[in-house]
């Protein structure tokens, strides 16, 4: 079915070769341990084992750690990327096979690109406030306080949103609060 979704999405697509080649290398991003990990996530009957278990991703980029330190004013040089089974819980709730809000992310293959988004990313910016109450609020810093918020955006068919949470922490690790596709 994922390669059927392919064809679909790139006979779509304009002349324009350079978005092609994007669309194509976003289907190859496919990262196998965090697929896997999603798999094994949705298929946990307990939400209390899936909170507790946590993928780590790549390391933040020196262009994604400039963007940040600029946006919120924290430094992530030497952070990295993860993703916990709660984030995973919720994405598949809010924009899986049966979500809440949406289906975008009904193929696990497309949670399992976001390092391609990370990586190639159009924009970012930070959440306000306001914003917070649409996502789960589950990291903190390490004084006690709701971490700062980022959000990540990128055009391909559509647009590719990541949420990620920035809690300032020993732990020096973004964490992926949510992912979904807005057509």
């Amino acid at each position: 079915m994922e390669k059927q979704r392919r064809s679909i999405i790139l006979a779509k697509q304009s002349d324009n070769q350079n978005h092609v080649d994007e669309i194509n290398a976003y289907y190859a991003a496919v990262n196998q341990q965090l697929l896997a990990f999603v798999e094994h996530i949705k298929s946990l009957s307990d939400a209390n084992i899936a909170s507790k278990l946590n993928c780590r991703l790549q390391a933040v980029t020196d262009k994604e750690a400039l963007a940040i330190k600029s946006l919120i004013g924290i430094d992530v040089s030497g952070y990295t990327h993860s993703i916990n089974g709660s984030s995973v819980t919720h994405i598949e709730k809010r924009h899986g096979v049966n979500g809440a809000h949406d289906n975008s992310m009904a193929f696990a293959e497309d949670v399992a690109r976001v390092e391609f988004i990370l990586k190639n990313y159009d924009s970012v910016n930070a959440l306000l406030t306001e914003d917070f109450r649409r996502f789960p609020r589950v990291w903190k810093n390490s004084d006690g306080t709701p971490s700062q918020m980022i959000k990540y955006e990128k055009q391909l068919n559509g647009t590719y949103y990541v949420v990620e949470a920035i809690p300032d922490t020993k732990r020096k690790a973004l964490q992926i609060v949510s992912v979904y596709i807005k057509q």
